[in-house]
Formats: structure tokens, sequence, C-alpha cells
């Protein structure tokens, strides 16, 4: 099934305080993207702000996370610089980060 659109599970933020383990649609890598395999996820303190509904800046439906590691699953056509497999630790704040729907993609 890889490179192909599926279903894969995401702890869902369905508002404040409400969380849902939920089937999201999974999505392949773009053009010039890479996709990445989470092997583990921490949660910060703007991820427990955004499940009390302090900041506002949440909004469902969405998955929060944005710390954490993993490996390179798949390229996207013309990226050549990365191979599968590839351990991966992000800092997201340098990232060009592109939202598509609930998933997120980390352009390469």
């Amino acid at each position: 099934m890889e490179g192909k659109d599926r279903e894969m599970k995401g702890i869902v933020y369905e508002g404040p305080n409400i969380l849902g383990l939920q089937e999201v649609g999974d999505v392949s890598p773009g053009p010039g993207e890479v996709k990445l395999r989470v092997r583990a996820c921490g949660i910060c303190g703007s991820d427990v702000h955004g499940y009390l509904g302090i900041t506002g800046r949440r909004l469902p439906p969405m998955i929060m996370g944005h710390e954490f590691a993993g490996e390179v699953a798949e390229l996207g056509q013309g990226v050549d610089q990365w191979k599968k497999g590839l351990p991966y630790i992000p800092w997201i704040s340098a990232a060009a980060v592109k939202c598509a729907g609930r998933a997120t993609s980390i352009s390469a």
C-alpha cells in the first residue's frame, strides 16, 4: 500500500478537553516533499494550553504535536537528497509546513 492514500489513526483535538482516537486520511508526498513516519512524539506546554482551550489558536478538528522524531517514509517526485529509512528529527520552526486537511507534510 505504500505510496497510495490510505487510512491511519490519529489523536484528534475535538475541542477544549476533548481528544479522540480517529481514523484519518493518510497522504502521499507531493513533488519536492518528504513524508515522515513518526516514531515518537512529545507534548509541550503549547499543546497543553491548546488542549485546555486557553490560547484560542487551536481550531478543531486538528492533530496537535510538533515535537517528534521519525524516519523518512516516502519521497516525492524530484527529491534526491533524502533516502527512505533516514532518521530525522525536525526543527519545526525552520521547516516549511503545509497543511492538507488534517495531515501535515514537511517540504524537503
